[in-house]
């Protein structure tokens, strides 16, 4: 999923947030990770990052 968010500082930032359920007998809890788009470019393409959404919102 990718929001509009503001940082610490104030800047207006794209972020890119994954949501990890922590599943045993029962859900527990989850791993949230949140994180600048501009920060992973290096990582992953903007193409992916696209898809990924997408594939979020069906």
């Amino acid at each position: 999923m990718i929001l509009d968010a503001i940082n610490r500082r104030g800047k207006p930032i794209r972020c890119y947030i994954a949501i990890t359920p922590l599943i045993d007998k029962e859900i527990e809890g989850v791993v949230l990770m949140m994180v600048d788009i501009e920060k992973i470019k290096s990582m992953i393409s903007a193409r992916e990052i696209e898809g990924r959404r997408q594939q979020h919102q069906e």
